[in-house]
């Protein structure tokens, strides 16, 4: 490591690593420090890492990583993290780098991370890594929903302008087709003259192929299909067998072509080529007008699934696991949006309550961390019933806040009273599984001629809430 590094670093001084241990329990993700030499052996980790892996304690978590960076990576992303993170170091001069990988957690679940890493040296310790994780997991499942949706998007407006698809007369089947790619699979020469006849009269452009093989490398090596249409009808091939490989081909490759199944009637046959994977099935004596309305149809339907995916994925990216009530990511963005009202000088009003849960770690302590989730689960339930009205956030392992606005922000001093009032009864109560619970909760109020920013309203909450921790002490 280069000499004038080590003296302009902060985090290079003892005495700030040191700092740095004490405030990562704190951090919102997750934080380590490991020795850069061949071992990769731990120094130090905070809580948010234990979570992160699914393990019950430090101890667990040292056993579990068997005590190295080395044990926190997949196995299979070991070597190429291990490769970009000595590149980044060699190329950057402030020895930063930046990496993306997996880690299992201790239930088996693969969860993907991203890893802030910087590379120091102290007197302490030698030459370390100091790592900060954030797990993105569900950010990635959002972009890559978000990502299907736009194609699904694109392919619906590039369809947008198709005539009326249950029209069968000759006259609305010319041009339905114009623009769309098909693949024609038969393994019957006649059948297939046909149907190209069909499918070409009305503006598409025609690949045909042989069914099995033949139709899949067409698929994979053809280009851009808006759709395959499949002979089940005359063909002497398992026409089922053939949209299986499709379908199946199509679904590892990320692939959206609706599959089309031209059979003689909706019995055996159409089930079978149903269950295998088709999306619809037309009869023989089909039109273009009808082809180009099953296809738009698809789009639609899958388009609307999408937006179910992507609903879902909003919604777990937004939500805390353990409580169920909305998570930092959401509380960050609810921030954001206070604070371009504030910027643009809205008349708004609004209210921030901070909550600390006390007590948590004696009861983690005493009676183990499933019970210690319970508490914390019991402390929340106090939160929501009191600001019913207002969006409840975790934003750490044993803090929430409340925004309120609307009525709950009319009623504040009223629903604060309210709160401690439930937590006093709480503190009464004997056992956690019986509803004992403690949680201190201070408020501060947006005052437009004195803050500036959300920030300065938390702080007011803050103070507020560490006030009453000092007077029930």
């Amino acid at each position: 490591m280069k000499e004038e590094r080590s003296k302009t670093d902060f985090f290079a001084d003892d005495k700030a690593l040191t700092l740095l241990e004490k405030l990562a329990d704190y951090m919102p993700g997750g934080m380590f420090m490991y020795k850069a030499d061949g071992d990769e052996r731990l120094v130090f980790f905070n809580k948010k890492m234990v979570e992160y892996l699914g393990c019950d304690s430090g101890e667990d978590f040292i056993e579990y990583t068997s005590g190295s960076f080395r044990g926190i990576v997949h196995p299979d992303d070991l070597e190429r993290v291990e490769r970009e993170i000595e590149k980044q170091i060699e190329k950057n001069s402030d020895a930063f780098d930046f990496v993306r990988y997996r880690i299992i957690r201790k239930d088996g679940e693969i969860r993907w991370v991203s890893d802030y890493g910087h590379l120091v040296h102290s007197a302490a310790y030698g030459d370390v890594y100091y790592v900060f994780v954030a797990d993105d997991t569900e950010a990635r499942l959002l972009d890559a929903a978000e990502k299907a949706a736009n194609i699904i998007a694109e392919e619906r407006k590039k369809f947008a302008e198709i005539v009326n698809p249950y029209r069968k007369d000759e006259k609305a089947s010319v041009g339905a087709l114009i623009g769309m790619s098909v693949l024609l699979v038969s393994d019957s020469v006649p059948i297939r003259r046909a149907y190209r006849e069909i499918l070409k009269g009305s503006g598409a452009e025609v690949t045909e192929s042989a069914p099995g093989e033949a139709a899949l490398t067409a698929l994979m090596q053809g280009g851009a299909f808006d759709a395959v249409v499949i002979d089940a009808a005359v063909s002497k091939t398992s026409a089922p067998e053939t949209i299986k490989k499709l379908h199946t081909a199509m679904f590892a490759d990320a692939v959206s072509v609706p599959i089309i199944a031209v059979c003689e009637n909706e019995g055996e046959r159409f089930v079978e080529c149903i269950r295998a994977g088709a999306d619809k099935c037309v009869g023989r004596q089909f039109s273009g007008a009808m082809i180009a309305g099953l296809v738009l149809s698809c789009m639609r339907e899958r388009t609307e699934k999408l937006k179910k995916k992507l609903a879902d994925a909003i919604r777990l990216a937004n939500t805390d696991s353990l409580t169920h009530v909305k998570n930092v990511t959401a509380y960050t963005d609810k921030v954001a949006e206070l604070t371009g009202e504030i910027a643009a000088g809205a008349d708004i009003s609004f209210a921030i309550v901070m909550c600390d849960v006390n007590g948590l770690k004696t009861v983690n302590d005493t009676q183990g961390h499933e019970m210690g989730d319970v508490y914390i689960k019991n402390c929340c339930r106090i939160l929501c019933d009191v600001y019913a009205h207002s969006p409840v956030y975790r934003i750490g392992g044993d803090e929430f806040t409340a925004v309120l606005r609307g009525i709950d922000y009319d009623r504040r001093d009223e629903l604060l009273k309210d709160f401690h009032e439930r937590v006093r009864k709480a503190e009464m109560i004997e056992t956690v599984t019986e509803g004992r619970a403690s949680i201190a909760g201070g408020m501060g109020v947006f005052d437009p001629g004195v803050d500036r920013t959300v920030a300065d309203v938390m702080k007011k909450a803050d103070a507020a809430m560490y006030n009453l921790k000092r007077r029930t002490v």
